[in-house]
């Protein structure tokens, strides 16, 4: 893949001058092949240090943004880079799959007693007042946060904060009101550099290297907010991975009842496209076959194509494997022998020829692929960045309630305040609420405007009884409309049947029987051009599974990728895909 590595040290000066090696560079730089602008936010200029100050530096989104996107001097930097540059490579195709503005970005700030926080970093008194600013726009008067907060400020000048913020704080009102800020703060940073970047080529696209796993895996604050930056984006950026083997030897409670792990794979893409159903997903780092740690250089070639038909039938559109560091002539870079060489895809060649055949079997049936990609999803989990950002084991709630239902041949997908309020409700039929205790006004406002115009909404008992700040909702009175259940097996029981009343359902079925006694095989199907159903099935079990395809209309089944005919009835090994049509 094609592209261009932009970096601040390249600045020489105030005025905007790039270095003469880089800038020649750009310059006579062919348009070459589809790729993309990769934005390094790791090096500083060291004029740029002398002038403004090592505050500049010292404050970081770690480990891949080495300065203080607050400071002043950020932006005047950045607008310096942009408008140099963007100018000499618009309408090239290097540039065609857009500007990825941060590699893998967060910004952790908060500590635990007990146990270390990876790349936390405290935040600087620039960072600090625009806090004040947000909490004075948020609460209105110093009295009001005083009542939220539990404190005694004179005014917002004087509000203080534990900086980092102390995760024995979590579910407290300090805690949300600096998460959310956070996030915001990053938001409003990537915006700006999103409108550098248009201000010279309007239709150049950005995105991000996101890690889905903030959003999937109890994250406590990381600045991530995988909505608002999928919305800002043009392109849905991200480097998702999934698990094939667990090096750290912990145990992982996905390994009793799956072959790999698939949570953050499955949940963040379903979640990608609900927000922006029209954005292509660029995966610009693909963990899917190994990251550090997870690879087996003993791996189930039948894994790679489980694992990528899987993330492709889920909107995946283009990727770039981690990772592959030889050069042309097969030789090892200098010191990549050591960065998560062993035991991945650069030794293991069945692997990567199995991911080849995959791709050209997608290719082959691209059609089939993108029409299962933009599948109307009628069933919605309610996503709350309130709860989660309150609550350390919320996603682990809302997975159960994903994992419920993602053996049921359903398009799965997710609603928020956002969606609920900006997308037409003509593209679901049911939204399930779980285990989501705490939720603004805002959303429960959203929520019964949804209802008000004919929405059907699930919620368990435990569901929306407080608000952000823990404080129980006195009055519901007016939120009505709203389907209380007791369990999640009945709230799944309820939206099937619905589906099925609004003719929702699969116009086919996969009954299943393994010796675990749960469903492990996720299936999709769709219409064919010339008539039939394409059913793609995936056992994600680790024990065989014996499936069989049913429906009153069956007449035959057609093996896709060999062209043979086939019984209804398989059984499916684990990492087995099933790509067939039924007539």
């Amino acid at each position: 893949m094609d592209g261009q590595f932009l970096s601040l040290s390249y600045l020489e000066n105030e005025r905007g001058v790039l270095n003469s090696k880089i800038l020649q560079q750009i310059k006579s730089k062919p348009s070459g092949t589809a790729g993309f602008v990769f934005i390094n936010n790791t090096q500083l200029p060291d004029w740029a240090l002398q002038k403004y100050g090592p505050e500049l530096g010292k404050f970081q989104g770690k480990p891949f943004t080495l300065y203080d996107i607050d400071h002043p001097a950020a932006r005047k930097l950045m607008h310096l880079l942009l408008a140099q540059t963007v100018p000499l490579m618009k309408n090239k195709n290097y540039s065609q799959l857009g500007y990825m503005l941060s590699n893998e970005p967060r910004w952790i700030n908060y500590k635990d007693g007990n146990r270390k926080v990876w790349y936390s970093d405290s935040v600087s008194h620039y960072t600090l007042d625009k806090f004040r600013g947000w909490l004075a726009k948020k609460h209105g008067t110093i009295q009001v946060l005083n009542r939220v907060w539990g404190t005694q400020f004179e005014d917002f000048k004087e509000v203080s904060i534990d900086n980092p913020i102390d995760i024995a704080q979590q579910g407290q009102p300090q805690w949300y009101d600096w998460r959310i800020f956070n996030q915001e703060r990053v938001v409003d940073w990537f915006a700006f550099m999103k409108t550098e970047i248009k201000n010279k080529d309007p239709k150049a696209k950005v995105h991000l290297k996101i890690m889905p796993s903030f959003f999937t895996d109890n994250t406590p604050i990381s600045g991530i907010d995988l909505e608002a930056l999928t919305e800002m984006s043009d392109i849905s950026g991200n480097d998702v991975a999934a698990m094939y083997s667990d090096l750290r030897g912990k145990g992982s409670s996905w390994e009793k009842r799956y072959a790999f792990d698939w949570r953050e794979l499955f949940m963040s893409y379903d979640f990608m496209k609900s927000v922006s159903p029209d954005h292509i997903i660029f995966n610009t780092e693909s963990h899917l076959l190994s990251s550090a740690h997870s690879r087996d250089l003993y791996m189930n070639p039948a894994y790679a194509r489980a694992v990528f038909w899987a993330a492709h039938t889920l909107g995946l559109n283009a990727s770039q494997i981690w990772y592959w560091p030889r050069r042309e002539d097969g030789s090892i870079k200098k010191h990549y022998d050591s960065n998560g060489y062993a035991g991945s895809n650069n030794q293991q060649p069945a692997v990567t020829h199995e991911v080849q055949a995959t791709m050209m079997d997608l290719n082959t049936y691209s059609e089939i692929i993108t029409d299962m990609q933009q599948q109307r999803k009628p069933l919605r989990i309610f996503y709350y960045g309130t709860s989660a950002a309150q609550r350390s084991g919320y996603m682990d709630d809302l997975f159960d309630a994903y994992e419920s239902l993602n053996f049921e041949g359903i398009p799965l997908g997710f609603v928020t305040q956002n969606i609920l309020n900006g997308q037409k409700a003509e593209g679901w039929d049911v939204v399930l609420i779980y285990k989501m205790e705490r939720v603004t006004q805002l959303e429960l406002k959203a929520l019964q405007k949804y209802i008000e115009k004919g929405g059907v909404v699930l919620a368990d008992q435990e569901s929306l009884r407080y608000d952000e700040y823990g404080r129980k909702i006195q009055d519901l009175a007016w939120f009505s409309g709203l389907r209380r259940v007791n369990s999640l097996v009945r709230m799944k029981e309820i939206a099937m049947e619905l589906l099925k009343e609004k003719r929702q359902l699969p116009p086919v079925s996969v009954r299943e029987v393994n010796p675990l006694g749960v469903k492990t095989c996720t299936w999709k199907v769709v219409g064919m051009p010339g008539g039939g159903q394409a059913v793609s099935i995936i056992n994600l079990g680790k024990s065989a599974s014996t499936i069989t395809l049913e429906g009153s209309a069956i007449k035959s089944c057609t093996n896709l990728l060999n062209g043979k005919p086939m019984a209804v009835t398989q059984q499916l090994q684990p990492f087995q895909v099933l790509f067939v049509q039924l007539d």
